[in-house]
């Protein structure tokens, strides 16, 4: 695959050490692969404290850009690594090459005198693109979101390490000062599932609640609490049997050894700068152990995320936007953020990041004081600016039914549970809705209303009529596994294709494939798709979501032959004539307003083809997101209110399966999607 533009954008730091600005730049050449590395477009990176370190020089930077702990795919591949990795969602971690052939590497990897680490000395993860080499990459399960991954690369991997070094059993007593930051609270769960008893030091009712609740045994508060005799009390006057320190002060560390019994073990994780407050003659009259922890093998990594994948353990990430800079730094300084946090790499990112870094930091050249740069240490943030929804319908969800005494009506319906798939409804369900009376569904001046009048629904059509859509604007290869599959390269600007009103059928009705399309061609595309509430020309994105009035699912039936086969298409792709046939747009269930889906890339998406899960993944994984589409869209063109976006597809379509699986009568296929629910259809031959 090939790189669509020459350049990138990252945060570049100019002078590493007390006086260090960082510079928001435009121009940093995107790197090429050597022939034993791949090329990874980042989607997501992890920030830490020690990236501030680096940034200020109280550890050595040997580079201009920071990071460590980065989440993407591999678009491009070096001609001695298999082709077949690029697709493939991977993280970077801080242990970016080892030599292996030391005597450190027999014993330890991550001890090797002779490593690279990104942030320190190679370019770190603060950049669109990153190459490596394939050994030190960690391969990312489809289980687990990139946002909530890339934390574990890092902070997750280190206490990991940490505590399966005290080699304690379970039902042991472990101490965690710093409980309640990015690294302790990933502590609490590995430790919780581990069988451990966890006692939770960090100060204040935020961080009490979330130790507790991710299973922490009990939570001390440095500031209130007589933290020594608490402990005591609790492990019968012994102390802990282990103790992690994750607090980067000399208080904190001589909190902890004194906590430990005879015997104990102290592994020491906060970078502190002092001097360890313990004595030779301490360690040895009382068989004291303290070890250094800094990351961890990747037998390790395997551990945590198979843990993760489980569900055991999961990163709390906290999102902060860059008009709250101030309000982060003061957070940051007053210890005031529990969790951890990641920072969004997307495609469109850096744009909005340019925009509006000196804008909330009040900074020229946009550059940043080392002090101002501190929200990229501890602070994750969206794909742009802060966007909000705006509630401009007066309904939550909008279906479109036939009553049981015969009227077609629209209404809002009453949920039998808060998670009910309305896409399962049937006429046993006997669901009931609130009449929606007024022409215009996307109405904000009180003409159309949710009336008082409740009928039962006896079944379930398609939201939106024919007459309602003005258009339908589709965007194609815009996931990561579809583009492979595809054997394409990504776009440097979305593919846009249309299909005519007439496509468009609802939910349980026939997709008719007709005679031109039948001869083992006829595919689907699940695909979340938004509704625009009101008429939008050149928006910005941080604008955008406040255009849409509602999200809904979708399926873009397709005829590979007549798209992609040139005996058939002429110059390939060919799109708008394989993918326009009548009723090859089902939409459906229901209309859900966007106030409630405030950020769509949250939600996951999932195809089953007769009862086999075809394509499942993150509508995070777009590469263009919805805000970037609706601005490019609308970009000297008007987008009418009722138009329909369908945002793209991603891999698992039936023409990149091995052998492919394309459409036949009697198909079953059904798009979900998380907080919209099911939309179902069938397959018929013309």
């Amino acid at each position: 695959m090939t790189v669509v533009t020459e350049h990138q954008i990252g945060a570049w730091v100019e002078k590493p050490g007390p006086d260090a600005r960082v510079l928001i730049r435009d121009d940093l050449p995107i790197p090429s692969p050597s022939p034993e590395e791949v090329l990874i477009k980042l989607d997501y990176t992890g920030v830490c404290h020690s990236d501030l370190y680096s940034i200020t020089g109280k550890t050595p930077m040997q580079v201009n850009i920071a990071g460590h702990e980065g989440i993407g795919h591999i678009i491009r591949a070096g001609s001695n690594v298999s082709q077949e990795l690029i697709g493939k969602r991977v993280g970077i971690k801080w242990l970016y090459e080892y030599c292996d052939n030391c005597e450190i590497c027999s014993k330890d990897v991550t001890y090797c005198p002779n490593q690279k680490n990104p942030g320190r000395n190679v370019s770190g993860t603060f950049q669109q693109y990153i190459c490596s080499q394939v050994k030190p990459l960690t391969f990312i399960p489809d289980g687990i979101s990139s946002e909530l991954a890339a934390p574990l690369l890092c902070a997750g991997i280190t206490i990991y390490s940490a505590i399966l070094k005290l080699r304690l059993k379970p039902g042991e007593w472990l101490l965690l000062p710093g409980a309640g930051g990015g690294l302790g609270h990933l502590g609490v769960q590995i430790a919780h599932a581990l069988g451990f008893k966890v006692i939770a030091v960090d100060t204040g009712e935020s961080k009490r609640k979330l130790c507790l609740e991710l299973g922490a045994t009990c939570f001390l508060d440095f500031k209130v609490d007589d933290v020594e005799k608490k402990v005591k009390e609790l492990t019968n006057g012994y102390g802990v049997h282990g103790a992690v320190c994750l607090a980067g002060n000399k208080a904190g560390y001589t909190q902890a050894i004194a906590q430990l019994r005879n015997t104990g073990v102290l592994v020491c994780v906060g970078l502190a700068m002092e001097e360890l407050p313990i004595s030779p003659f301490m360690m040895i009259v009382r068989g004291i152990s303290v070890f250094g922890s800094s990351v961890g093998t990747e037998q390790e990594m395997k551990g945590l995320l198979e843990m993760a994948s489980e569900g055991k353990i999961k990163a709390i990430v906290d999102i902060f936007d860059f008009q709250d800079l101030d309000g982060v730094l003061e957070k940051l300084r007053f210890n005031g953020i529990s969790g951890r946090a990641c920072r969004c790499l997307q495609n469109n990112f850096f744009v909005t990041l340019m925009d509006n870094i000196a804008a909330a930091a009040s900074l020229s050249d946009d550059s940043a004081k080392v002090g101002d740069i501190r929200q990229y240490t501890n602070t994750a943030f969206r794909t742009s600016t802060e966007i909000k929804t705006f509630a401009m319908v007066v309904w939550e969800r909008l279906i479109r039914f036939v009553a049981t005494d015969g009227r077609v009506l629209r209404g809002e319906p009453i949920l039998p549970s808060v998670d009910f798939d309305l896409g399962k409804t049937t006429p046993e369900t006997k669901l009931q809705a609130k009449v929606i009376t007024g022409k215009d569904i996307y109405d904000t001046t009180g003409s159309t209303k949710v009336s008082d009048e409740i009928v039962t629904v006896k079944e379930l059509l398609g939201p939106l009529t024919r007459e309602e859509v003005p258009i339908l604007r589709c965007v194609g290869l815009n996931y990561a596994k579809h583009i492979k599959e595809a054997g394409r390269s990504p776009p440097p600007f979305p593919f846009i294709f249309f299909k005519p009103v007439p496509s468009i059928i609802g939910h349980n009705e026939d997709v008719i494939i007709p005679k031109i399309a039948q001869d083992d061609q006829a595919d689907y595309e699940g695909e979340l798709c938004l509704v625009l509430g009101r008429d939008c020309k050149d928006v910005s994105e941080a604008d955008a979501l406040s255009y849409v009035g509602a999200y809904t699912c979708g399926n873009d039936i397709s005829s590979r032959k007549l798209q992609r086969d040139p005996a058939f298409a002429g110059r390939i792709p060919q799109w708008g004539f394989s993918k326009g046939f009548d009723t090859f747009a089902p939409l459906g269930p229901v209309l859900v307003n966007a106030d409630l889906i405030e950020d769509p890339s949250k939600v996951h998406l999932k195809t089953i083809v007769d009862g086999e899960v075809r394509q499942d993944e993150s509508v995070g994984d777009l590469l263009f997101g919805v805000p970037y589409l609706i601005s490019y869209l609308s970009s000297g063109t008007t987008l009418e209110k009722g138009s329909v976006i369908m945002t793209g597809t991603p891999g698992g379509v039936g023409a990149g399966l091995n052998p492919p699986k394309y459409l036949v009568p009697g198909t079953v296929m059904e798009v979900e999607i998380s907080g919209i629910g099911t939309l179902k259809n069938g397959v018929k031959f013309a």
